[in-house]
């Protein structure tokens, strides 16, 4: 056979196969019929796995790890806003950019968590987490490890205060200056020591001025925001939402110290206080510091980080300095704040317009800032060491936990009813704010701690 005559029946045999394989193919309908369940693709029947739900949308938020100087140190994450949310992040640990700056986690592979459980009302949140959790941690990392779950557990608004189960029981922790009581909810002011050091004050005057500042005293290793013994009504200062946006106290059940005023104001208002209109100008991501007091002089050291404060271009700014001025200045012991940024003592807004580089505030800096609404009087007296009872010029908001529920509505409805007509609060005139007078003498004798030896947290390789 001739090689052209082999090609063209190799051509043809092709050709055959190439129309029987289109007449196979799957003809298109003219009209729709109905398909028998056995023919239809495993991903449309009612055996399909479900189509996973969109996650929650995640949101810019901060978590706590641990610096190069074993001091906490706040990264940035976007997770959801939620315990779950939070937790998961910080048992993911950190990322390479982070490691490459030194930031590091003392929470071990080994640790997780079953739930949590919510006490809405008091704002707090214990945390159960699984058997063995933290177990190969050194003591001093268990420390650190504890503070960087309550550290960012409570960046939540919803969240003050966290106590933990191991494997279902309540444990005690270790916190600054010992062990929790077992089961013991905690917050910030525990791990106070874990905090970075904030720069502190020359005893020289470095501005030249010629006038000696005397040292601070030394910051407490622990604070005293948890020790239901040495808890007292104060009151912290929040901003109205109105367009006076003057200041109104607020009360708290807090312990007597500097370091729990600074807390609670951190913190801003209660969801309470919220829905009447009550706000701070304090960012939301402000850190409180732990301000180092001259008792001699009777002067509050507050040194913020930079973000602590509003813009300088904004009204807020005058505000928040007002704030911490007011709410320090409640204890008697305080007359006065000084308040830098890093270290650096600037020029702060009063209301006699920017004040010199490194001012001694009081509440008359900030006179026309003081309430003239609400029935609160501007005058009342600093809280001295035998500070009791809420005054009723408080707002008294009902939430339990941080705000106390005050007796001074009725009055303080009274007392804005019976305003002038046609009275406005923009055109009120503050009554000037006096200087907090000296500390009592007279110190109440402290109430007797309990003896109680706490259940220690496992120590490693138990």
């Amino acid at each position: 056979m001739k090689p052209s005559t082999l090609f063209r029946r190799i051509l043809a045999a092709l050709a055959l196969l190439g129309l029987l394989g289109a007449g196979c193919g799957i003809p298109n309908d003219g009209s729709p019929r109905v398909i028998s369940i056995d023919e239809l693709p495993l991903d449309l029947t009612e055996n399909a796995p479900p189509t996973p739900e969109p996650a929650p949308d995640a949101f810019s938020f901060q978590i706590w790890m641990v610096g190069d100087d074993n001091k906490l140190t706040r990264v940035a994450r976007e997770i959801t806003r939620t315990p779950e949310g939070v937790m998961n992040s910080l048992l993911l640990g950190t990322e390479t950019s982070e490691r490459e700056q030194g930031i590091a986690t003392a929470i071990t592979r080994e640790t997780q968590y079953i739930d949590f459980e919510p006490i809405p009302e008091f704002r707090r949140l214990t945390v159960n987490l699984v058997d063995g959790s933290l177990r190969s941690a050194s003591a001093a990392d268990q420390r650190l490890a504890f503070a960087q779950i309550v550290y960012s557990l409570t960046e939540l608004l919803e969240v003050d205060e966290v106590a933990f189960t191991i494997g279902g029981e309540p444990v005690a922790v270790p916190i600054d200056g010992g062990a929790s009581e077992v089961g013991q909810f905690l917050n910030k002011g525990d791990f106070a020591s874990l905090q970075r050091n904030r720069p502190g004050f020359a005893a020289e005057d470095e501005f030249g001025t010629g006038g000696a500042v005397a040292a601070p005293t030394p910051r407490p290793e622990t604070l005293p925001l948890d020790d239901t013994t040495d808890l007292v009504e104060l009151s912290v200062w929040m901003v109205t939402s109105n367009d006076a946006g003057n200041l109104v106290r607020v009360p708290r059940s807090i312990g007597r110290s500097p370091e729990a005023i600074l807390v609670s104001l951190f913190k801003g208002p209660s969801v309470t206080e919220a829905e009447t209109n009550i706000r701070s100008a304090i960012p939301n991501d402000a850190i409180a510091p732990s301000p180092d007091i001259d008792e001699s002089a009777g002067i509050a050291f507050v040194d913020l980080s930079v973000g602590d404060l509003p813009p300088v271009v904004t009204d807020d700014r005058m505000r928040a300095v007002a704030q911490i001025v007011f709410s320090l200045t409640e204890l008697a012991e305080i007359e006065a704040v000084k308040i830098s940024i890093d270290g650096e003592r600037i020029p702060l807004p009063t209301d006699s317009g920017l004040s010199a580089a490194d001012p001694t505030l009081t509440r008359q800096d900030f006179a026309t800032l003081a309430p003239d609404v609400l029935g609160i009087d501007p005058e009342a007296d600093p809280i001295g060491d035998d500070a009791g009872a809420a005054s009723n010029n408080e707002v008294s908001p009902t939430e339990t936990g941080d705000a106390i529920e005050g007796e001074g509505d009725e009055a303080s409805t009274q007392g804005a009813s019976s305003a002038p007509a046609g009275s406005t609060t923009n055109n009120a005139q503050p009554t000037p704010v006096p200087t907090p007078t000296a500390a009592p003498t007279a110190t109440p004798a402290p109430t007797a701690t309990p003896t109680v030896t706490p259940t220690p947290f496992p120590t490693p390789g138990a």
